[in-house]
């Protein structure tokens, strides 16, 4: 875990108690200690305004899949840009459902910022 994280958890630790509650409240039926174990970035970057617009998009958009069991694999996917990601999918993927298609592989529609990944090119490109 990177020290700016831990901290952050330490130094406010009403503020990330008081985020796993929204965060329980929004989703009651989501591992929320789970997702932010695996992701404790997610607990100063999600806002609970924002979560709650993603959930409803998510709803939209996924009509009848369990975004419960979606969040639980990839809970990245509440930050995730979704109607770009399902323009994209439709673009390169004409003859598949996008939103089956995200629904069973979320991961591979994160762009590398949304995964919080970082660039393994190092240096100034531009350079010769």
């Amino acid at each position: 875990m990177k020290v700016n994280i831990v901290t952050q958890l330490v130094n406010e630790t009403q503020a990330v108690a008081q985020q796993m509650l929204d965060m329980r409240t929004l989703m009651p039926h989501f591992n929320v200690s789970r997702m932010m174990a695996q992701h404790p970035e997610l607990i100063f970057k999600l806002q609970p305004d924002k979560v709650s617009q993603q959930l409803l998009l998510l709803r939209e958009e996924l009509a009848g899949k369990d975004i419960d069991d979606l969040l639980q694999r990839e809970p990245l996917m509440l930050t995730a840009n979704l109607k770009y990601a399902l323009q994209e999918l439709t673009r390169m993927l004409p003859d598949k459902d996008p939103a089956e298609f995200l629904f069973k592989h979320p991961g591979m529609v994160l762009t590398m910022d949304e995964q919080m990944l970082g660039s393994s090119i190092d240096g100034d490109l531009t350079k010769s």
